[in-house]
């Protein structure tokens, strides 16, 4: 069976056939990216004849982004805008202006111009000519890091999933409202186990990836001095440091349990199988992959779907904050 440009074992089968509702309303949703910047420094202090002296230097950087994707120049929000019917209610219209209106640019590519930037998760994976986020789906999140001086870089960044989905308000008005953890704290957490974010991929195409450096607590750091710097494009990203994250959103349960790796380094990292470890140890938090917990693989696998149905049901667009600190 070949299912979304895959070949699909005859172990799944009948747990896809009751998934192609879901797959629509998961279809809805589109992803954008916030990234905050902040300035860091050092400080030291020296002792002399006048007493008590506070020197403090300055060292920046900035990060920035291309407005790309796929080949596309440009804001590809207007890609899911002028997708018809499908999705009817354009949902990523309406959340880049509840961005917009809390700061976030969508025009700008540098935190050097715009504290907080706004773009799009690239999406490689094409179902019926659109770019939908679903089951199945995978990609990247690429920006750049800029250093202002030679010295050494090393910062943490912090990712945090949230969502919108569609309402109304006390005159059925159409309104997005976005979920939160003390009304939507279920959704929330299983997007942490439904849209996976790694450091590292190995492999050219989808059957042939190999994921490490699982993001398994939503942090993920950078040091510069463990990387090359872009030299000799003549471009603005000569000096700076490509950061890449991968993502995915398995296909169904057994596509992570059965490609998961058998051999784990201390850091729970080292992958043979396409997935590491480390994924199959995170499984653990059983909150974040299943609606309701199953005694055996096969209610599992039903419960991962039926998790799949919810998200798709309460979130017609997903957000993934960036934080660097």
């Amino acid at each position: 069976m070949k299912l979304f440009g895959k070949i699909i074992s005859g172990k799944i089968k009948a747990e896809l056939l009751g998934r192609f509702g879901m797959v629509v309303v998961t279809g809805l949703s589109v992803l954008l990216v916030g990234i905050f910047s902040f300035a860091w420094f050092s400080r030291n202090t020296t002792s002399g004849g006048s007493g008590m002296q506070l020197a403090v230097h300055t060292e920046g950087y900035d990060i920035f982004i291309e407005r790309t994707y796929d080949g596309v120049t440009g804001d590809i929000i207007n890609v899911y805008d002028s997708a018809g019917d499908y999705p009817a209610i354009a949902p990523a219209g309406r959340v880049k202006d509840i961005l917009a209106a809390g700061g976030y640019d969508f025009t700008e590519t540098s935190t050097n111009e715009a504290p907080k930037i706004a773009y799009e998760l690239k999406n490689d994976y094409v179902f019926e000519d659109k770019y939908n986020l679903m089951p199945g789906a995978y990609g990247t999140l690429t920006f750049f890091l800029k250093p202002a001086s030679d010295e050494r870089l090393n910062l943490n960044f912090t990712i945090r999933l949230g969502a919108y989905v569609l309402g109304y308000d006390n005159e059925d008005n159409e309104v997005f409202r976005e979920l939160t953890t003390e009304h939507d704290s279920d959704v929330l957490n299983l997007l942490k186990g439904h849209l996976l974010f790694f450091t590292e991929r190995d492999g050219a195409t989808y059957d042939g990836f190999v994921y490490s450096g699982f993001i398994s607590n939503g942090e993920f750091s950078f040091d510069t001095s463990e990387h090359v710097a872009i030299s000799g494009t003549g471009t603005e990203k000569d000096g700076s440091y490509e950061v890449t994250l991968y993502w995915e959103w398995p296909l169904t349960y057994y596509e992570i349990i059965d490609n998961i790796s058998d051999n784990e380094n201390a850091a729970g990292d080292v992958s043979t199988g396409k997935y590491p470890a480390a994924v199959g140890s995170f499984l653990s938090n059983t909150e974040y992959f299943f609606l309701t917990v199953g005694a055996d693989n096969y209610e599992k696998a039903g419960f991962y779907n039926d998790a799949d149905q919810i998200i798709g049901t309460n979130a017609n667009a997903i957000v993934v904050y960036i934080t660097v600190r």
